[in-house]
């Protein structure tokens, strides 16, 4: 609002990444008479959707002692490990390493960072960062039609479909 009111009749840009996108959306919905451009790249609308997902609902079960665990578990989904070894996979024929042998070195090679990332981010603060991202998603969600935009998205093609259809 403060930004509104100093902006005068300009529009305010928003630039919201995964919850940031997420953030945005719900910004939007909630102030509709203010003009707002929003630039979306890849919002975490589709949360419920994704392969981490079910992942959180485990890692909210798994004792505290076990917690240490959680980033292995996960470590096919950080860093997105699974597409890097078959984009670099050259077209030329002179990469010779099948696509799963790269993800395995890769997973492999990263193994001491998932250990440092439980001390970085213990279980409490994941969780509370969990938390805000489920209700953040699902507040935009749930207010998408207050939401008045062109069509003008990069997106996901899924999520660019689902979007475009609610308003």
């Amino acid at each position: 609002m403060i930004e509104h009111t100093l902006s005068g009749n300009k529009p305010i840009y928003m630039l919201g990444e995964s919850f940031g996108g997420a953030l945005a959306l719900a910004v939007a919905a909630r102030n509709p008479t203010i003009d707002l451009v929003l630039i979306l790249a890849n919002p975490a609308t589709s949360y419920e959707r994704s392969p981490l997902h079910p992942l959180v609902a485990f890692m909210r079960t798994l004792p505290d002692q076990c917690y240490g665990t959680f980033p292995y578990i996960t470590s096919f989904l950080l860093g997105d490990f699974i597409k890097t070894p078959m984009v670099n996979n050259k077209m030329d024929g002179t990469n010779q390493s099948p696509p799963l042998v790269q993800l395995m070195r890769r997973i492999i090679r990263h193994l001491p960072v998932y250990s440092v990332l439980t001390k970085i981010i213990p279980k409490d603060t994941l969780k509370w960062r969990i938390d805000l991202l489920e209700s953040t998603v699902a507040y935009a969600n749930s207010r998408l039609h207050a939401v008045t935009a062109q069509d003008n998205l990069i997106l996901s093609k899924n999520e660019a479909q689902r979007l475009s259809g609610v308003y």
